[in-house]
């Protein structure tokens, strides 16, 4: 992990995941359990800053991506877990997304496209946060990766996909034969 962290391989052009996923979780199945935070690092939100691809999100002042970062986890973990986003974090995201309307246009080709109205970068990564309750798929579009030492929120490509990259499905699956491995040796 500690060679990604240099990289941070993770971040493309999805703004909201790239926000979100500046924490790692030892035991991402208690979002509660020791992490690393990249943000409260200074070298590693250096690189996370001039990794990000979108210069008004990497010159967020640290309070406000704190804040941001705060909502769209909570946002994001209650899609993963399939219950109801908690109100602070609904209303907060409901806020900034209202703060940063966009217009609709009609291209001469007869495309639909939308165009930002304000230069509101919060409220731009709140409603792209929004979007990611999908009411019409029943499908869950943003999953957090199980594997030990990850934790980071993923799209999955497919509906079987249970780990965000496949490193992260050999660490677990690593990690899973292991125990296993130790509770055969208890059981002698």
């Amino acid at each position: 992990m500690q060679s990604d962290l240099a990289e941070m391989p993770w971040i493309d052009g999805d703004l909201v995941l790239a926000v979100a996923n500046t924490v790692v979780l030892d035991f991402p199945g208690d979002p509660t359990s020791p992490s690393l935070d990249m943000l409260a690092q200074e070298e590693t939100l250096a690189t996370w800053r001039r990794r990000v691809p979108d210069a008004a999100v990497a010159e967020l002042p640290l309070g406000a991506l704190l804040e941001l970062r705060s909502a769209i986890r909570a946002a994001l973990d209650a899609i993963d877990r399939i219950c109801p986003v908690p109100d602070d974090a609904r209303d907060q995201l409901n806020t900034w997304a209202a703060g940063a309307p966009i217009t609709f246009t009609l291209t001469a080709t007869g495309r639909l496209s939308f165009v930002e109205v304000a230069d509101d970068v919060i409220g731009r990564l709140a409603r792209e946060t929004l979007r990611s309750f999908d009411e019409k798929s029943g499908d869950r579009i943003v999953r957090r990766c199980p594997a030990p030492g990850c934790g980071m929120f993923f799209r999955p490509g497919r509906r079987d996909q249970s780990w965000c990259t496949v490193r992260c499905g050999t660490r677990a699956r690593a990690a899973r034969h292991r125990q296993q491995g130790q509770r055969g040796k208890e059981g002698r």
